[in-house]
């Protein structure tokens, strides 16, 4: 592995998506999108989100990834540990390695969106991603970094169609799984959303805010399918 590979990237998961750290605050989330979803003014086509959403379900649960070298050894070593702070440097690999590509005009292209992001320019950093799923349609991570842009867009449905293609290259994508649970939440199925939570805490044993969600689904919320 290269020594900088990954040094300028950007997650997805803890830039730009993330649950709320304690119950008030997620409540507050819940509500206010769930609320949201009934105005003229949400993006979203509900009716088109739930056809999707038991596609992505069974993408998620039946897909193998392929990969059998450094990938499959630190997602094996990272779902064996405890939470802290060598689970994240695990944690940080794969999102290097996920990041990473062995085209260095990829790279320079993931570093752009990155910085585009980084300095809130959504739409330069839509036009190189549009770009960079063109080019390298196999690439998981470019797949995720645009399914994560077009969640804060609000774009839901576009965002769904991406994180599908991305769990169809990388089924493990923790990022992209957590991502659709928040999608489902915003949709109003919770069941769905806590499969997703749960699937990705497995993946991921550093996702406690995410645990912490799941706790507080199944105890307050009712778990409805659309």
């Amino acid at each position: 592995m290269e020594a900088n590979r990954g040094s300028d990237v950007l997650s997805c998961h803890d830039a730009l998506l993330g649950l709320a750290s304690d119950e008030t605050e997620y409540l507050f989330y819940v509500d206010h999108h769930q609320r949201r979803s009934s105005v003229a003014s949400f993006v979203m086509s509900l009716d088109s989100a739930t056809l999707l959403i038991p596609q992505i379900l069974v993408t998620m649960m039946t897909s193998d990834a392929e990969e059998q070298g450094e990938l499959a050894s630190l997602f094996e070593k990272l779902q064996l540990m405890e939470p802290g702070r060598e689970s994240q440097l695990v944690e940080n690999e794969i999102w290097e390695i996920w990041c990473h590509h062995e085209e260095p005009e990829a790279v320079d292209a993931m570093e752009q969106v990155v910085e585009a992001l980084s300095r809130g320019s959504l739409a330069d950093a839509n036009e190189g991603l549009n770009r960079m799923v063109r080019r390298w349609p196999t690439w998981a991570e470019a797949w995720n970094k645009r399914a994560t842009l077009r969640f804060v867009e609000e774009r839901d449905l576009d965002s769904m169609e991406d994180i599908q293609r991305t769990l169809q290259l990388e089924p493990r994508h923790f990022g992209a799984i957590s991502g659709f649970g928040q999608l489902c939440m915003r949709a109003g199925d919770v069941n769905s959303a806590v499969v997703a939570f749960e699937r990705a805490v497995r993946l991921n044993p550093n996702f406690e805010d995410i645990r912490k969600a799941i706790t507080y689904l199944e105890r307050e919320l009712p778990r409805t399918l659309h």
